[in-house]
């Protein structure tokens, strides 16, 4: 068929020069063979455009297919790859710091036991909303003659406990109780895992949750961030998974809308930074310093009894700038009030990198996340496809193929993630997209439980 369009369309221009060659004879006066030549030249030009045009959607099509020849070719040494780092993130805690991470959370024991018995003596029948806050403010100047120590805000962590240097070998207290406290079971709603596992109530979640926090079931899942062409690791970022007791695993989706109401993400967050902490250590042992992205959720952020501790003990374990990044979603960010942006300051000026991720649009000011702190902005691939594809108002006024440059002018990477295919790495061609993250480069992998315990 393109044969036959080259032929129909060299025919058209031939008759358009003759035509011009018969016009200018008749009533341009030029004699026959000057008038010929002109026409000639009319058919040339015609040609040369659409020679022009032709090479261009070529040139498209074989940058495509380059892309495309390159990753197959790369398949087979990107599996060698994925597997020697599997083995090397595997082997990230040496004898003695599995039982140091229980020591973390020893304190939780006691604490989750006291809860539990308190929570079965609670009748079975909600209160109304309107009746328990009456119920506090009555008990609220009992309990303060009696000097009480419950507290509706996180505790958090004792990192003034925490030798620098060597976090998991300290040991931190959690007021699970203090944190609990005055939080009501939640409503009756169904949540489900990856492994059928039986259905919770919220309130059953919420033993669950606390369960898996005092037995130490918290476990930490990496995923690659490749660059891109090239697909080389150059990061990771970690994902926290909870385990039941008959063994599920319970995705953050599930349970941060339980433990954040609870006031647990505080936890959680400290646990997770213990993990990567451990992680990192043991690859720079084997003389690899690729940095790990941590989640902070917004309750960490705004913890005002946590974050400070947070801060002094980043601060003393120097040796991990640069190795973790943070990760703060776009909805946390653009609702910080002025506590929130002064902690991410202070992130920032101890030497830790931001990410962005959970990104909706991107009519912000870079110059200004830059100066934050931030260094990365993570993108749903659908969603930059989309805005390609003038679907979505992501990108404003940006367009796609200037997206790159403006970001590098403010010293932000692209990150786009949720990668799945080999078409969508062509489709995402107009971005230049510094790195990428997915499926297609890696499913998010645990560390390795048994080497914890060696």
């Amino acid at each position: 068929m393109p044969r036959f369009v080259d032929v129909l369309l060299i025919a058209i221009y031939a008759l358009v020069a003759a035509a011009s060659s018969a016009a200018l004879i008749q009533y341009g006066g030029l004699q026959g063979p000057f008038a010929w030549l002109a026409g000639f030249q009319v058919f040339l030009v015609m040609g040369l455009i659409q020679t022009m045009t032709a090479r261009r959607v070529e040139q498209r099509r074989m940058d495509e297919l380059i892309a495309y020849t390159n990753s197959i070719s790369r398949d087979l040494e990107i599996t060698e790859e994925k597997l020697a780092e599997l083995l090397e993130v595997g082997v990230h805690s040496e004898e003695g710091e599995g039982e140091a991470i229980s020591l973390n959370v020893r304190g939780l024991q006691e604490r989750v036991a006291q809860l539990a018995e308190e929570l079965e003596r609670r009748p079975a029948v909600q209160k109304p909303a309107a009746q328990m806050e009456e119920r506090a403010e009555a008990q609220a100047p009992a309990e303060e003659a009696a000097g009480s120590a419950a507290v509706q805000k996180s505790t958090g962590p004792d990192f003034s406990k925490l030798v620098p240097g060597k976090p998991e070998e300290s040991q931190t207290h959690f007021d699970l109780g203090a944190k609990l406290q005055g939080h009501e079971r939640p409503s009756l709603q169904l949540v489900s895992n990856d492994t059928q596992p039986p259905l919770y109530t919220d309130a059953e979640l919420l033993d669950v949750i606390k369960e898996a926090l005092e037995k130490n079931r918290l476990d930490l899942y990496l995923q690659p961030i490749v660059n891109l062409p090239q697909r080389q690791t150059c990061h990771y970022e970690g994902l926290t998974r909870l385990r039941g007791p008959r063994g599920e695993v319970i995705m953050p989706a599930d349970y941060i809308r339980v433990a954040a109401p609870a006031g647990l993400m505080p936890i959680i967050d400290n646990m997770q930074l213990l993990r990567s902490v451990q992680v990192v250590r043991q690859m720079s042992k084997r003389g690899k310093d690729t940095p790990i992205f941590c989640n902070i959720s917004s309750d960490t952020l705004s913890d005002t009894e946590f974050f400070p501790q947070f801060i002094d003990y980043l601060r003393s374990t120097q040796e991990l700038t640069g190795k973790l990044v943070f990760e703060i979603a776009q909805d946390t960010m653009l609702n910080a009030g002025v506590m929130e942006m002064e902690n991410l300051r202070d992130l920032a000026s101890a030497g830790f990198h931001l990410s962005m991720d959970k990104i909706e649009h991107l009519r912000m000011d870079f110059h200004e996340l830059h100066g934050l702190g931030f260094r990365f902005v993570k993108v749903g691939a659908e969603l930059l496809f989309n805005a390609s594809m003038n679907e979505t108002e992501l990108l404003g006024d940006i367009h796609p193929e200037d997206l790159k440059e403006l970001l590098r002018r403010n010293g932000l990477s692209l990150i786009a993630e949720r990668i799945e295919d080999e078409r969508t790495v062509i489709d995402l061609l107009d971005f230049d997209i510094d790195y990428g993250q997915g499926y297609l480069f890696s499913r998010p992998r645990p560390v390795r439980r048994d080497m914890i315990a060696a």
